[in-house]
């Protein structure tokens, strides 16, 4: 299908209004910010507490980041288990896609991506999502396919309460799981301290009244954040985040988790200068220490038993200040630099002989210094223009022996730091004009190899069956992107299209060698990292939302990729056209919400990787809160059922066809303070 006949499909959608949520929560009216390079939404209740997309998107007190995730248009997730799902952003994934918890950079320790740095938030700590689409999402760093930037909600001051909190709980039949989270904020004038924990734990989950094993899990979340005035217009904030995981299953793996630890810590600066040229100046410094661990010891039949551990630890900064040039004219520098030092082991123990040890990842260090530049610029009461680029210093080298010792085998020479110079461009005009306004972005950006892709030594993919080995020759991806965007907002109604289309080259898959012999028992081959001249990337989402009478309002977001190699062949991992709807009744101290999820076949699948094709489902949600005042305070009661048709399903994205949950009961109650 050509691009031309997903902008007349987008289009048709959009005027039938059945289309996806403007996930874009953006564009300021004053100046000239009336253009929208990030989509954010809010999604926590102390910031605003009527905002409709808050209530949508965050159905429950106890709802989980992806929850939040999988409501925005642009994303879905690869689910291996009940736990810590992996972002998608039209059809880029891992490391073309940049994830960034309030600008920090952070790299899981997970050779098998079980652990993404969205696993490392919960809703109660989290103050807004910020969603960017393309080259335009090169501010947090280089990447082809888009960026998420998990902002954290920090301490009040100044409040009418000097303290005030939340506690809630609830349970989950389905999986016996129940859910716990506390919030805690102390404010007085000038000082402020905001803490939040939340504590989960899940049993096996049922699917078609059957018990889908390995889907349980432990978690404990622990966020602290300080905040000082340091004078009427500057502050000081530091952030800790303790995120604790043990006893998760992998349903779709051969191995468990039987750790997962992470600690998140930064120090920040941010002034608002009484100069009118400086709009704003921040600084921070951080640092985040990522534990995994891989564990088979409860697996029955296991040939032979295997520990995978793996670390990564990042130490970093970054500055970053607006300057208002003139009236009509905004300038905003970041500059920023990380390093990283990742590590995975892997020792086999064959039954009768001695234990067998390797690196999987050995001993990487990383380090990327960047400058980022974004100009917008007023040409009228109509047009904004806007360019933005990025320029990254980036170095990768091996500081282990036993690493290039290994890589040797296959021929490779890594005694040198692999240094690239990373380039991402992109401009674009926004027009409105009443209640209609458009937008037009092209783009060039390049993205730095993983760990993976460059040093990975047999790693097993338990999605196609094969090892795979990293090839440190490969060339970076780079894109040619478009995107037009174009709506219709009213006091009631808010209508949104988004088309976009994005050329690879050097589009980076893994190719079978015959010659080569299997480290995994069972494994169907070797792959080597290898890269194909280009592929392509487009798709539409189509958003509403809309007031149909006083006290109901409908939220729809629809969404399509379509991905092809240079031969024409379907791409892996890419979803169907999903449509999700809710209509949301609120009066007074009550709210029912229902939610329609539709997803269509997905027939077009990727031969190079034995997958599989996954048919249609249909899902329906239900949820209602209640809510009334014990003395001062607020007790809410919440009730839901998901999946209500108990609907056996499994999502294009969940990797070994394991099935979704099915019908799931919850019940939880709340109290504010």
């Amino acid at each position: 299908m050509e691009f031309s006949k997903f902008i007349a499909i987008g289009l048709g959608l959009g005027l039938l209004a059945f289309g996806n949520v403007s996930a874009q929560e953006c564009c300021p009216t004053d100046s000239i910010y009336k253009h929208c390079n990030l989509q954010e939404v809010v999604i926590t209740e102390k910031v605003s507490g009527d905002n409709a997309l808050l209530k949508f998107y965050k159905s429950t007190k106890t709802s989980s980041t992806e929850d939040v995730l999988s409501r925005l248009a642009a994303v879905n997730l690869i689910r291996r288990g009940n736990y810590a799902m992996e972002p998608v952003i039209r059809g880029f994934s891992a490391s073309q896609i940049g994830l960034t918890l309030d600008g920090i950079k952070i790299f899981g320790a997970c050779t098998d991506h079980m652990d993404p740095p969205t696993s490392y938030v919960e809703p109660s700590n989290l103050k807004s999502i910020q969603l960017a689409t393309s080259a335009g999402a090169s501010k947090f760093g280089s990447n082809i396919g888009g960026s998420l930037n998990l902002q954290l909600a920090q301490a009040q001051l100044g409040t009418e309460k000097t303290v005030s909190g939340m506690f809630t709980s609830s349970y989950s039949l389905a999986s016996q799981s129940t859910n716990n989270v506390l919030e805690l904020n102390y404010g007085a004038k000038r000082f402020g301290i905001r803490f939040s924990g939340v504590y989960r734990k899940s049993g096996n989950y049922l699917a078609n009244r059957q018990e889908v094993p390995f889907t349980q899990y432990q978690k404990l979340n622990f966020s602290v954040n300080s905040k000082y005035m340091l004078s009427d217009n500057s502050f000081l904030s530091l952030d800790v985040l303790a995120d604790d995981g043990w006893n998760i299953g992998y349903a779709a793996l051969p191995m468990d988790v039987s750790s997962a630890k992470a600690r998140i810590y930064a120090l920040s600066y941010k002034v608002f200068p009484k100069n009118k040229a400086f709009t704003y100046f921040e600084t921070k410094v951080y640092g985040n220490n990522i534990i995994h661990s891989m564990d088979d010891t409860k697996r029955p039949l296991t040939p032979m038993h295997m520990d995978m551990p793996g670390w990564s630890d990042t130490y970093g900064a970054y500055t970053e200040t607006a300057i208002t040039l003139n009236s009509k004219n905004l300038l905003t520098i970041r500059t920023d630099g990380y390093t990283n030092l990742t590590r995975a082991e892997m020792t086999m123990y064959p039954q009768n002989s001695a234990p067998m040890f390797m690196l999987t990842w050995p001993d990487v260090r990383n380090t990327t210094i960047g400058l980022y530049l974004n100009n917008d610029y007023l040409l009228n009461k109509k047009f904004t223009i806007n360019l933005n680029g990025r320029l990254d210093y980036s170095s990768s080298k091996i500081t282990s022996e036993i690493g290039r010792t290994q890589l040797e085998v296959f021929n490779y020479k890594v005694d040198n730091a692999r240094i690239k110079l990373l380039k991402n461009i992109n401009g674009g005009t926004t027009y409105k004009s009443g209640n209609f306004h458009s937008s037009i972005n092209i783009g060039y950006s390049e993205r730095p190899s993983s760990t993976n892709e460059l040093y990975g030594f047999y790693l097993f993919n338990a999605y196609d069956g094969y090892d795979y080995i990293g090839n440190p020759n490969i060339k970076d991806e780079r894109s040619f992107n478009m995107e037009l965007n174009a709506g219709y907002k009213t006091k009631f109604t808010d209508i949104t299209v988004a088309l976009f289309n994005n050329e690879i080259q050097n589009y980076t898959l893994g190719k079978y060698h015959p010659e080569l012999s299997v480290m995994t028992i069972g494994a169907n081959g070797v792959k080597v990292y290898e890269q194909i001249a280009h592929a392509n990337l487009k798709g539409f989402e189509i958003g509403l939302s809309t007031v149909l009478l006083k006290n109901l309002q409908l939220i729809s977001n629809a969404r399509y990729t379509k991905g092809t190699d240079n031969d024409n062949n379907p791409l892996p991992l890419i979803s169907p056209f999903k449509l999700t709807s809710s209509v949301r009744y609120a009066k007074s101290k009550f709210s029912l919400q229902a939610e329609n999820i539709w997803a269509t076949a997905q027939n077009k699948v990727s031969t190079m990787v034995n997958e599989k094709t996954t048919p249609a489902y249909t899902l329906f949600n239900l949820r209602g809160t209640y809510a009334f005042k014990v003395k001062q305070n607020k007790l809410e009661l919440n009730a839901g059922v998901e999946n209500l048709f108990d609907t056996y399903y499994q999502d294009h994205l969940d990797w070994g066809n394991i099935p979704r949950p099915g019908r799931n009961v919850m019940m939880g109650l709340s109290y504010v303070f």
